[in-house]
Order: C-alpha cells, then sequence, then structure tokens
C-alpha cells in the first residue's frame, strides 16, 4: 500500500507538469524515472484511472469518466424502473464492468487488451438495458446512422488490422534477427531482417539498437567511417520520438566512445541525468567521465573547462548524497527499490574533484567514506592515497590508515607527496 501511494503521488507530480492532454500513450513507462520519489522499478502505476489520467490529461480524463458515469446512471435509473424480469437480464453486465473498474483503481488489470474488451462489452450490456430516447434538437433516423456507422467503423477496422500485420510482421523480423546474430557472422545476412522491421516501422527501438551495435561493431573492426555514420543516424533519429529511451541513449554514448569522442559521451550523461534521478549507475558514469575529462583539461592548462567538468561532477555527487538521505526518511515497511548509494568509484572521483578543486576538507570527508580495511585491494589504496593527501593539505592526519597504507605499498608515501605538491 505504501508504494502504491508512492506510485500515485508520483503521478500526480507527472500531470502537473502535463496537465491538459496529458503526456501520451505509455507516458508513465517513459517518464516515471523522472518523477519517481525512490528508485522503485514499475512500468505500471497500479492504478488504470491515474495511469490513464497520466496519458490523456485532465481534459480526457473528463471525458472518459463523463461517459462512464452516463451509462451508469442511465443504467441504475433504468434499473429503478424495471421489473424484477428486466432487472436480471442485464444485472451481470453491471456486476462485471463495476467489479472491473473498483478493481482499476488499484491495480493494472485494464492494461491488458483482453480485460478491457470485457469492460467495454458490459458497458454495452449495461447500454442495451438503457431507456434511450431521440435527441430532440437531433432526430435522426437509425435506419439513415447504420450504414454510415458500419462503413465508418469498417474501415477504421481494416487500417487497424493493417498497421497491427506490419508491427508483427516487423517484430517477427527482428526475433529472426536475433536467431542469426547467435549463428552468424554475416554482416548483410544479419542486418536484412533488421532492416526489413525498419521498413515496416521505422525508428522502432529494437531494431534501431540492434542494428547501430551491428553497425558500431564493424566499425570498431574496420574504421570505415559510413558504419559509424549509418549508426548514429540511426539513433538521433530514434531518439527524437524516444527521447526517454535509457537503452538508446546508453548505444549512442559507446559509438561516440568508439569514435574518440569522450565530450560528447560525457554531454548525454550531463544533459539526460534529470530523466533517470535514482539510476546510480548512470551517475556514477556521469561523476567518473567529469572527473577524466576535468583532469585532462587540468592537464592541458584549460581552466575554464577543469571547472565546468568539476563542477558538473561535484553537483552529480552531491544529487546522490541528497538521494541518501532521503531515502533515509522513507517509511518503515517501505521497499527503496533499486540499490542507490554512495558507492567506492563515485566517493573516489568525487574526493578527487573536490581536493583538485581547492576543497580539501571536503575532499577527505567524502574519500573516507569509502575506505575499506582492505588494503590489498588496489582500488582501496588509490582512495587511502587521495584521502591522506586531502587530510596533509588541509592540516590534517589519520596515523592508522597512514600506517597500513605504507605497510602495504610504501611507495604511496611518495605519491601523496606528489599530489600534495601538485595541489600547490
Amino acid at each position: 500500500m505504501l508504494e502504491r501511494l508512492t506510485f500515485y503521488r508520483d503521478a500526480v507530480k507527472v500531470v502537473k507538469d502535463y496537465p491538459v492532454i496529458g503526456a501520451g500513450g505509455g507516458a508513465w513507462a517513459a517518464l516515471y524515472q523522472e518523477y519517481q520519489n525512490n528508485p522503485y522499478t514499475s512500468r505500471q502505476a497500479h492504478s488504470f484511472f491515474m495511469q490513464y489520467l497520466v496519458e490523456v490529461g485532465i481534459l480526457g480524463f473528463v471525458v472518459f469518466m463523463a461517459f462512464i458515469l452516463f451509462i451508469f446512471y442511465k443504467y441504475i435509473r433504468g434499473f429503478i424502473n424495471s421489473n424484477e424480469e428486466q432487472r436480471n437480464s442485464y444485472f451481470v453486465y453491471f456486476i462485471l464492468v463495476l467489479s472491473i473498474l473498483l478493481h482499476s483503481v488499484m491495480d493494472f488489470n485494464l492494461s491488458f487488451v483482453f480485460v478491457g474488451m470485457l469492460v467495454f462489452i458490459g458497458l454495452g450490456g449495461m447500454a442495451a438495458a438503457m431507456h434511450n430516447k431521440p435527441l430532440r434538437k437531433f432526430k435522426v433516423s437509425p435506419e439513415a446512422v447504420r450504414p454510415i456507422y458500419s462503413v465508418v467503423l469498417g474501415l477504421a477496422s481494416i487500417v487497424l488490422i493493417f498497421v497491427t500485420i506490419r508491427y508483427v510482421a516487423a517484430s517477427n523480423n527482428i526475433t529472426e534477427g536475433q536467431n542469426l546474430l547467435k549463428t552468424s557472422k554475416n554482416y548483410q545476412e544479419i542486418k536484412a531482417p533488421f532492416a526489413k522491421a525498419l521498413d515496416l516501422r521505422a525508428n522502432q527501438p529494437d531494431a534501431v539498437l540492434y542494428t547501430a551495435s551491428l553497425d558500431q561493431s564493424v566499425f570498431k573492426q574496420t574504421q570505415q567511417q559510413t558504419y559509424y555514420d549509418e549508426a548514429y543516424s540511426l539513433l538521433m533519429n530514434a531518439l527524437k520520438k524516444e527521447p526517454y529511451n535509457q537503452d538508446l541513449l546508453n548505444q549512442l554514448m559507446t559509438g561516440y566512445t568508439l569514435n574518440n569522442q569522450a565530450d560528447e559521451a560525457y554531454k548525454v550523461l550531463a544533459d539526460n541525468a534529470y530523466k533517470f534521478a535514482w539510476d546510480i549507475n548512470w551517475y556514477e558514469k556521469l561523476i567518473s567521465q567529469s572527473f577524466e575529462l576535468g583532469y585532462q583539461a587540468l592537464g592541458q592548462g584549460d581552466t575554464d573547462k577543469e571547472k565546468s567538468y568539476f563542477q558538473t561532477g561535484i553537483e552529480a555527487y552531491q544529487h546522490v548524497v541528497k538521494g541518501v538521505a532521503h531515502l533515509a526518511t522513507l517509511p518503515p515497511g517501505q521497499l527503496q527499490g533499486r540499490p542507490f548509494s554512495i558507492t567506492p568509484t563515485i566517493a573516489l572521483n568525487a574526493g578527487k574533484m573536490q581536493l583538485l578543486s581547492g576543497k580539501a576538507a571536503d575532499a577527505a570527508a567524502t574519500l573516507k567514506k569509502s575506505l575499506t580495511k582492505d588494503y590489498s585491494d588496489a582500488a582501496n589504496r588509490e582512495t587511502a592515497t587521495w584521502y591522506l593527501a586531502a587530510l596533509k593539505k588541509s592540516g590534517g592526519s589519520d596515523k592508522a590508515v597512514q600506517d597500513k597504507l605504507f605497510a602495504a605499498d610504501p611507495s604511496q608515501e611518495q605519491q601523496i607527496n606528489n599530489l600534495v605538491q601538485i595541489l600547490k
């Protein structure tokens, strides 16, 4: 119950940003990571009504509820005025629809097409029991309406069937390509079914991902720019349609890395961090990349770039710190969701950036958080080295850590002195 109430509060946050017509079909699955209160994983809001409100906004929701309530009102009114035999004829539809809709208040059963069909069949049964009168101002003969209705419904059905066939065919082509990846090493043979899928459904995310990955692999082996360019074009076009698709963003960063465009990969991490506020892997990459590029800029004497990179990395670290503190306030019994903590990699890189930015005391406090007792571990020795350098720079010391580090690796004493010298 605590977790579902959290989903509903997060859904309200989305509605506040997309109030009138909503954020579109599938909006919750695409957007919830940006708005979530804690790092849960749920592609459903666990309430059909809240999820529908997110997708169609207040306007669409009012129209939908007016339709539902009108049918219930007319049915109940007719039920009261009917005899017992008439009541029993259609009561099963009322029970069917009411039970599913009530259950949908706190679950996502209407996301299943079959359940949705049951609801609308039930609404049709309820409508059959209604005492209807033609509108006074628009008296239209049923004989005139039926042919028009049938033609419109028939055309809509044909279009829907045609689109569905194309989408299913695209999905089958993707499955064929996945199977070929396991058995074939022929680039053209593997790529063919994915190309067919893209012809049938442009920018289909899975087809784009597999094609881009295939092109990037060939580019890595051959260094022929055309393969990189094709993958880049596919990913950028797909991201215009699905800017919140994390897999597409990760594949784009993979391409930038292969093409020695570390700064472009960093921009993807920095520009999209707000979309994945509770993804600790995303923030770990962002903080690590900020340090690496900032350290390179420092070596090149580019002070402005150094400060910019380090500022981004330190702000990302503060975001993680605040997130960890917030998770400590969750009510007892509520599950946190995915892991979210200050990892050793985050602490090390954040501490380095703080120290190189002249915040020695902050750096020492940050680095100390990730120290362990295992000085045989190279990563822990590096953390201890930077920690002692930060302490020395701020006028402090930690003899216990120093003795253990020097006992494990005496050369680290010189490394600390070199760091302090650089910081001067």
